[in-house]
């Protein structure tokens, strides 16, 4: 064989790997299972849900706070934030609650129950949304990046995001469910399934339906929020200002991941 038709045939060859390997982004569709009021004076910036306790954290500096309310109604337990603090992400691991602040670089961990705080931490960068994988915090910072912690706050990695080879950016509150995180992003209305072990977008939600009737006039009155509840195994979906929150399911992915 010639050199030339070699070159020509080895890259075929990789074209068609490459090909085969590309993974396909499926566009989900969704079914609202339930619609609950939500507080609409709350800047939402991380949203999660431990038993049927929500807990929320709102930010903008001198306004920041964590709430802790039952789902079914209750009394709610509020925390306001030091004026220096913009608060952002939130997770709950066991009996903690971790919370992001957005350009100090720091983080804490508090009791969920008391709102006592146990450690501070610091980390490099911005800090967006926060999620838990069952092993590692996973936190989103504005950038194309995933970076991947443990609960000390040590930097274990970190992964690359893209959509179609492209980076996509401003990835903001998280959720881990079903080997995947899925993301909200900064002034969209989609979510965003993410397979953490390539970086890669492997499906898609669009929710724009939900903010006319839930949002409120503010250009910041965005989608961001969403909290995986096991037992109705649907995800809770609000927004910043929003007057409701939403229990969806979607569909089931293609894709089997094995998580």
């Amino acid at each position: 064989m010639a050199i030339t038709s070699l070159r020509s045939w080895t890259l075929a060859v990789v074209l068609l790997a490459s090909a085969c390997s590309a993974v396909s982004t499926e566009q989900l569709s969704y079914e609202v299972l339930a619609r609950e009021d939500h507080d609409p004076e709350i800047f939402t910036q991380g949203l999660a849900l431990d038993g049927d306790n929500f807990f929320e954290s709102s930010g903008h500096y001198g306004r920041s706070f964590l709430l802790r309310y039952p789902r079914n109604g209750g009394d709610n337990q509020r925390l306001a934030l030091p004026r220096t603090i913009f608060a952002e992400g939130i997770e709950v691991v066991g009996d903690r609650l971790y919370l992001l602040s957005w350009k100090s670089g720091k983080a804490w961990a508090l009791d969920k129950n008391t709102f006592e705080v146990e450690k501070e931490f610091r980390y490099e960068g911005e800090g967006w949304g926060l999620t838990h994988d069952g092993q590692r915090l996973i936190l989103s910072d504005g950038t194309d990046r995933l970076r991947f912690y443990d609960e000390n706050f040590q930097l274990l990695g970190s992964r690359r995001v893209h959509l179609d080879g492209e980076s996509l950016r401003w990835l903001n509150e998280l959720e881990y469910q079903g080997g995947l995180v899925w993301a909200n992003q900064w002034h969209s209305d989609t979510i965003y399934a993410i397979d953490p072990d390539s970086g890669a977008v492997i499906a898609t939600v669009d929710l724009a339906a939900l903010r006319p009737e839930a949002a409120g006039r503010s250009r910041e009155s965005v989608l961001n929020g969403i909290a995986w509840d096991q037992a109705r195994e649907g995800f809770w979906i609000t927004g910043k200002y929003w007057r409701y929150r939403y229990l969806v399911r979607f569909d089931a992915l293609d894709t089997d991941l094995g998580g």
